[in-house]
């Protein structure tokens, strides 16, 4: 737990509910763990794993999950071939993967709370939790929100279709984020010799890290993500558009880079008074 606790107090907006069973039953069905979690602030909502809610939570199950503390459902209904007037065909094929849920759904909501299976208290902790989750993420933000495309039906239904996939996300300031991340997420273990910062006088042999050898996955609703949007200029001055590759990256700061195939180093680097830089 310490680790999800640690994530919680830096900001983390929301924390997930795995495929596990704790103490003989699952961890999205954990009254004990998910309420252990949610002393800990109530600026953030808990979200079940693909899946992770269980066939028992049909025909009014869901409610053990809903009341042990699960916010959110990730559905697992899927279907690749979802196609209907609001949703097409699309470059990837079907627009589909209706991946709404299964059993948290609008209508199944309203039965249990018809029941009293579940309160509106309840109800009510998760829209205060989402709430203050998006408060914490600076998503609740008026001039955020406008850099946002509208919400469509299409959103809904497609994880490739809707405006909000096609967001082109390259921004200054979402790269001036990025950059940040990656900086405060590097741990160097050993900086011998003074490597690091690199000069711009600094030569430099690169091995992997150009066209067609980094390899991307950009999550889009699974794991087995989809190819990203990469500029079609990429590299401008000024930083209008980001460098797609770090081979490029490093020619656009003014380093004299020389690039090669990750397999061309594997009997080691071609040029050793180049620092050696292996993607």
């Amino acid at each position: 737990m310490k680790p999800f606790r640690a994530g919680v107090q830096a900001g983390a907006a929301s924390i997930m509910c795995g495929y596990n069973k704790v103490n003989g039953e699952p961890a999205c069905k954990s009254k004990e763990l998910m309420q252990a979690a949610k002393k800990w602030s109530d600026a953030f909502f808990i979200v079940s794993d693909w899946g992770a809610i269980y066939p028992d939570a049909a025909n009014g199950g869901a409610a053990d999950y809903i009341n042990a503390g699960v916010d959110v459902e990730m559905g697992a209904h899927d279907d690749a071939n979802c196609i209907s007037p609001d949703a097409p065909v699309t470059p990837y094929g079907g627009a589909g993967y209706c991946n709404k849920g299964d059993y948290m759904l609008a209508d199944r909501m309203k039965a249990m709370l018809d029941s009293g299976a579940v309160t509106e208290a309840r109800v009510d902790e998760t829209v205060t939790r989402i709430i203050g989750a998006l408060k914490t993420a600076g998503l609740l933000k008026p001039e955020v929100q406008a850099a946002f495309p509208k919400y469509t039906h299409l959103d809904y239904h497609s994880k490739w279709y809707g405006p909000l996939t096609q967001k082109d996300v390259r921004t200054q300031a979402s790269r001036q984020v990025a950059q940040e991340v990656a900086t405060k997420a590097l741990v160097l273990l050993q900086n011998t010799g003074d490597v690091l910062p690199v000069s711009k006088d600094r030569k430099i042999a690169m091995y992997g890290c150009g066209a067609g050898e980094v390899h991307f996955h950009a999550e889009s609703g699974s794991a087995s993500g989809t190819a990203p949007h990469l500029p079609k200029e990429p590299c401008k001055a000024n930083g209008e558009t980001a460098c797609a590759f770090p081979e490029d990256a490093m020619r656009a700061a003014g380093v004299d880079v020389e690039g090669h195939k990750f397999q061309d180093g594997m009997a080691g680097p071609h040029d050793a008074s180049r620092l050696t830089v292996v993607c």
